[in-house]
């Protein structure tokens, strides 16, 4: 078994806390030497001396006994019930890339959509566009691969599709009936505009980045990167969403310095 596989068995089992099965391990160690070993070195390979100790410490033997065999029982039911969940978060992994195709269709088709609505708002002409809606196949894959995948997984996953659900919220409502009254644009005017909307742009950048990281997960990639997307990141998803940032500017506050910004927040 190499060192890699030794560390991530060891971070599994017995139980999931590696600091937790170290110590398990450890004492386990501990006890083997001081119960079957020292005793031999301690009065130079005395067989009476080592019957000695072992009667004297009979009820701790046979407790750890016990012991040993409960953890190895519950170790070997765990491992079992680990590689069947593998198993099956394998199966489901195989049609996450169809899944993310589809949400890239979904956030590039909110791109245009944001984009007409800042020209709109800019013409001071109402936006005019259907609703758009998450596809739910692909939401109910990504619930399968976060209730089977591992924390580090999961927690990608699900910072996604929560984000996914307020950035779908938030674009529906830029959607107004259309109509010529000035009254009915001033009133659109409180609640959509080009600050929103550039809010909008850098969620939209942020979700892209986060979903192109998550193709790793599906070609079942070791050596995952699912950290917090960077500026080149979000460069890449500017570019996939044919999104300028430079050319979107609200109160002297630019797409460019509002991510960035936004980028170095904890």
């Amino acid at each position: 078994m190499s060192k890699e596989k030794k560390k991530l068995f060891l971070n599994r089992f017995p139980t999931k806390n590696l600091k937790l099965n170290f110590m398990i391990l450890a004492f386990f160690l501990i006890y083997i030497f001081s119960m079957f070993l020292y005793p031999w070195f301690d009065k130079e390979w005395n067989w009476q001396h080592v019957q000695n100790v072992w009667d004297r410490w009979q009820g701790l033997n046979v407790g750890m006994l016990a012991f040993i065999s409960s953890v190895i029982a519950f170790s070997i039911s765990k491992y079992h019930v680990e590689k069947q969940r593998e198993r099956e978060f394998m199966a489901v992994r195989s049609y996450l890339p169809l899944s993310l195709s589809e949400l890239q269709e979904y956030l590039y088709s909110s791109s245009a959509i944001l984009r007409s609505a800042w020209e709109s708002l800019s013409a001071k002409k109402l936006p005019e566009f259907n609703p758009i809606y998450l596809p739910k196949e692909s939401i109910l894959i990504f619930e399968n691969c976060i209730k089977l995948g591992d924390t580090e997984i999961g927690d990608h996953l699900s910072k996604i599709l929560t984000k996914l659900q307020v950035f779908n919220s938030r674009i529906n409502s830029i959607k107004q009936s259309k109509s010529n009254e000035t009254q009915t644009f001033i009133n659109y005017m409180t609640s959509t505009t080009h600050r929103n909307l550039l809010v909008y742009f850098y969620n939209l950048g942020e979700i892209t980045s986060m979903v192109a990281k998550s193709y790793a997960i599906g070609r079942g990639k070791d050596d995952l990167n699912l950290s917090n997307p960077v500026w080149e990141d979000f460069i890449n998803a500017y570019q996939q969403l044919d999104i300028v940032p430079e050319n979107y500017i609200a109160d002297k506050d630019s797409l460019e310095t509002l991510t960035k910004r936004l980028i170095k927040k904890p």
